[in-house]
């Protein structure tokens, strides 16, 4: 691997997948298509399609010595316990890149991407949020959810509290935390200054398209089947999703775009929802202390994220 790495921590629906994107594309960076290993998030078990050492190597066979930086993004180290420690573990001199976003924003995208994947089958924003604590409990788990925990969301969403965790664990110089609002609002602007983060210099982009919109199936039992097809076709997929991303075969390339394209083909985006006052007031109050140690650590005003919506007069 290049002698320079970096990982993108999360967290999700946060502009990841976007600056994963970009960033994989620059000549000077090497980044595996394989996105979220989440290897080192030995916490979450159920995550990783990574089996062994020798096979997050892998991910890395093709990074050729014109590479000056190699790195990899798995969106649920930042809410990992452990995975940070590991990363440092494995390379004290690793750089982090951490995305932070408005909880009261950020909850709704990411229920929706679980809907998307099948890992929650409560369509309604609210009364999944309800459901937490049976949920933590082992009860209303999901069929195809991997790992329930990512169904505690007010844990998931708590940013200010993983982002102290890792300004304790990792040096200023080898972090940096983007504001998803800059990235929305100035897409090269953050671009160009993780570029200096990692130490490179611009390749002069200037196209920054939108990535991994909020999105659903036109059709639900066409997109359970791509999502979890039946138990004599599951080993299938998973061979042919291995021999893409670990050995770069022709034939298991060809057949994993083939699912690839069928999922794009059955996806069509979403309208973001709206949430109720009341709902939103609660999420403002569940999240105030954790925003507040978030703009303290950032030394950021991040107040406007509460703000509530009045009710409009009658």
């Amino acid at each position: 691997m290049a002698a320079h790495n970096f990982y993108i921590l999360g967290a999700p629906k946060c502009g990841t997948s976007a600056l994963y994107e970009y960033l994989r594309n620059h000549p000077a960076i090497f980044m595996p298509r394989l996105k979220e290993p989440e290897f080192f998030a030995t916490d979450f078990p159920g995550l990783s399609s990574i089996q062994s050492a020798v096979e997050y190597h892998q991910l890395f066979t093709e990074c050729g010595p014109h590479f000056r930086v190699s790195g990899e993004a798995s969106v649920f180290y930042l809410y990992s316990a452990v995975a940070v420690k590991k990363i440092l573990d494995f390379d004290p001199s690793a750089k982090f890149l951490a995305m932070v976003r408005n909880p009261l924003q950020m909850y709704p995208s990411l229920h929706s991407q679980f809907l998307y994947t099948f890992f929650e089958d409560e369509a309604d924003c609210t009364v999944a949020w309800r459901l937490q604590e049976k949920r933590r409990h082992g009860e209303r788990i999901p069929e195809l959810c991997k790992e329930p925990k990512l169904l505690q969301y007010a844990s998931v969403c708590s940013l200010g509290e993983q982002i102290a965790r890792l300004a304790a664990q990792v040096p200023a110089e080898q972090r940096k935390v983007v504001v998803f609002d800059d990235f929305e609002r100035s897409p090269q602007k953050v671009y160009e200054e993780v570029l200096a983060f990692l130490g490179l210099a611009s390749d002069g982009r200037t196209d920054f398209p939108r990535v991994n919109e909020r999105k659903s199936h036109k059709n639900g039992l066409i997109g359970r089947f791509l999502q979890s097809p039946p138990r004599f076709l599951d080993g299938t997929r998973n061979r042919l999703k291995r021999g893409y991303y670990l050995h770069g075969s022709l034939m298991g390339r060809m057949a994993y775009r083939f699912l690839e394209w069928s999922r794009r083909f059955n996806s069509k985006k979403n309208r973001r929802s709206e949430l109720s006052i009341e709902f939103t007031s609660e999420l403002a109050d569940v999240f105030r202390e954790d925003v507040q140690l978030l703009g303290s650590i950032l030394q950021r005003d991040l107040s406007h994220w509460l703000s509530v919506p009045a009710r409009p007069r009658q």
